[in-house]
């Protein structure tokens, strides 16, 4: 069986994490795709060894109650938010993920 890594490995590769930790746009997901991925063309350039797959959106925390009723509520209120309700598994290191200045993002390498 094969080696999986998932949340205990948030971000194996520092490089890519260093840009995006530069690139976030405070509370924008969507201008921290786009700032992500111009961090990555700019540092990588544009060859099938580089593309990338970028994913963000807002972070907050979710506490989760015992009570099945504000469960249910607060699943129907909360259901983007992430990481909470996203889970990954990885065979590679070619992905990162992390939480900076109110956004989630993740990379992950594209070949195709």
């Amino acid at each position: 069986m094969p080696h999986f890594k998932s949340t205990e490995v948030p971000c194996p590769q520092i490089e890519w994490q260093e840009l995006m930790n530069s690139s976030i746009i405070n509370d924008d997901p969507i201008a921290s795709i786009t700032s992500i991925q111009t961090a990555l063309y700019n540092r990588f350039g544009n060859t099938n060894n580089s593309k990338f797959l970028v994913n963000c959106a807002t972070y907050q925390k979710q506490y989760i109650s015992t009570s099945e009723l504000v469960k249910n509520e607060n699943l129907k209120e909360n259901n983007f938010l992430l990481p909470q309700n996203m889970f990954f598994s990885s065979s590679g290191d070619g992905y990162c993920n992390i939480n900076s200045n109110g956004i989630w993002c993740q990379i992950a390498a594209l070949q195709a």
